[in-house]
């Protein structure tokens, strides 16, 4: 049995699951009511983990990226283990075109990776995230130094391989992706 709070959020919706769009403007108004209620709430209870990432949720809906990334940050101080509230914090910063504080939210990210000695696998996978990220923001050179520091971490793990591989075959040197393949 769940003896909790409840609090219930509605706005219009002409009776339709996927016609809430059609009162933007009363539905922007009770969103501000939400804001209002989750303020509050945190007020009462800061430290409430479901809170902040509710009014994340919430900010990030109504394209308040600020206050968004705010609330991801508080989340990521109560628990900094969650690594899936890092990914999204990154995501989230790219997407409010803040790469240079992406960047190093990627790098914060890879070290909470090291630190809980995740399964090689994983440490891999998130090594090379940090590479790829660098080609997205069309940093060449910066992303074959990362991919050569994750090769020389992990030089068997498929997580560091093929995207090593494919980014080798990117760059024209697919001769030498080739290789690599025929040699693992």
């Amino acid at each position: 049995v769940f003896r909790r709070d409840t609090v219930v959020f509605s706005w219009p919706s002409r009776a339709g699951v996927l016609d809430y769009a059609y009162d933007r403007e009363s539905a922007m108004w009770s969103r501000d009511a939400l804001e209002r209620v989750l303020d509050r709430l945190i007020e009462e209870a800061p430290g409430n983990e479901s809170l902040v990432r509710l009014r994340s949720r919430a900010n990030q809906a109504a394209l308040n990226h600020d206050g968004a990334i705010a609330d991801l940050q508080t989340v990521i101080g109560l628990a900094p283990n969650d690594l899936s509230v890092r990914e999204g914090y990154i995501s989230l910063l790219l997407e409010a075109k803040r790469v240079d504080e992406a960047r190093t939210a990627v790098a914060a990210l890879n070290e909470r990776v090291a630190a809980l000695g995740l399964p090689a696998a994983d440490r891999a996978r998130y090594c090379v995230s940090e590479a790829l990220f660098e080609l997205q923001e069309e940093d060449v050179e910066r992303s074959r130094a990362l991919f050569e520091k994750c090769l020389a971490a992990y030089p068997d793990e498929p997580n560091v391989i093929f995207p090593w591989c494919h980014f080798l075959e990117q760059m024209g040197e697919l001769g030498r992706a080739i290789e690599i393949l025929k040699a693992k």
